[in-house]
């Protein structure tokens, strides 16, 4: 919803592995956390869940930058606060981010 401004639960599900049912229940819990409203058959951000999602933004950005260890300083250079910042966006509803199943989830060493 962050990305795209609204989310069709049933598209979400066609789109995902992830079955309809649970789907369907995460809309529900949204709903209720009043972090989402419905448009129609659509779910919009709240005010209060867009801030509940720039906060998730800021997490997920603070975790890539986590990865970059000690490029991450604070001289930086600007391309790469660019490309954290492109990467954080593109990680934020990308039609290939999908939940891991154990199966798929990578080993960590």
């Amino acid at each position: 919803m962050r990305k795209y401004g609204t989310v069709e639960p049933a598209l979400l599900a066609e789109r995902t592995p992830v079955p309809l049912s649970v789907i369907l229940e995460g809309a529900r819990q949204v709903e209720e956390r009043r972090l989402a409203v419905r448009e129609g058959i659509d779910l919009v951000l709240s005010p209060q869940g867009a801030l509940v999602a720039e906060d998730l933004a800021h997490a997920r950005e603070a975790s890539l930058a986590e990865l970059l260890g000690d490029w991450w300083g604070p001289d930086r250079p600007t391309d790469l606060v660019r490309l954290v910042q492109e990467l954080n966006a593109e990680l934020c509803g990308s039609d290939r981010e999908q939940p891991r199943t154990a199966a798929r989830a990578p080993r960590l060493s």
